[in-house]
């Protein structure tokens, strides 16, 4: 009997240790080390689901975009985007990011009205960057999102683009950043161009990508594309999945 009620001491004993091991590290925090830049501004990164996707509505309401003053500034921006992916999506950002770091410089001299005046047709007049969130991906990594949103004067041609970065963080480093959604329109009569691209992720680390486009003739479509990628998050970057 009293064997009985020592081994019953012991059972409750290691009942409380275990409590206490699950209990402290449900109150752990991630220790994911961030650049020194992006960690004072994390609060503008809130974090997201891993299942994080953007489907068509995330857009519909650019036509009535304001372009106010963005919350990413140049310096940030340059961090997020240094090391770009060679993909051709990914590839086409550097000149809308140009773009961004002119715009930007001209309104911090306050110099945006004399910008605007010298600009030619089918130039940028207008960009702005957003921090959107970020997803967490154990301990060490973390995919940082943001996007870029810029317009061109408004005589033909013209142009308009929304494009959803991911800035993929390793260990406190930036290791590679690609575009995970865009869209993007534009006219010079009689023609008109239109491109969308949609991504979805899962908690392993999978980006699901698809691109359509599609160019008219007077409001008559006379080409159309479309593509599906899968990358994987790694050590390395963004690997491509055949």
């Amino acid at each position: 009997m009293k064997f009985y009620y020592l081994f019953g001491i012991l059972l409750t004993f290691l009942a409380s240790c275990v409590g206490k091991e699950v209990k402290s590290n449900l109150n752990e925090e991630k220790s994911i080390e961030f650049p020194q830049e992006i960690s004072s501004q994390l609060a503008k990164f809130p974090l997201k689901r891993t299942d994080f996707s953007i489907d068509s509505l995330y857009f519909v309401n650019d036509s009535t975009f304001k372009f106010s003053k963005g919350n990413l500034d140049i310096e940030t921006v340059k961090l997020l985007s240094k090391k770009l992916s060679s993909d051709e999506i990914t590839t086409r950002e550097k000149y809308y990011l140009n773009d961004f770091y002119q715009v930007q410089e001209a309104k911090e001299k306050g110099q945006f009205d004399q910008f605007k005046k010298k600009l030619d047709i089918g130039m940028t007049e207008n960009a702005v960057c957003n921090a959107i969130g970020r997803i967490e991906y154990g301990d060490s990594a973390a995919l940082l999102l943001w996007e870029i949103v810029y317009k061109s004067n408004d005589a033909c041609p013209f142009y308009f683009g929304h494009d959803v970065m991911g800035t993929l963080v390793k260990n406190g480093k930036i290791i590679s950043c690609i575009t995970l959604a865009a869209k993007e329109s534009g006219a010079d009569a009689p023609m008109s161009y239109e491109m969308y691209q949609l991504v979805k992720m899962d908690e392993f680390g999978q980006i699901f990508i698809k691109n359509h486009s599609q160019t008219s003739e007077e409001n008559t479509v006379i080409e159309k594309s479309k593509f599906a990628s899968r990358y994987k998050i790694n050590s390395f970057g963004f690997e491509w999945q055949k």
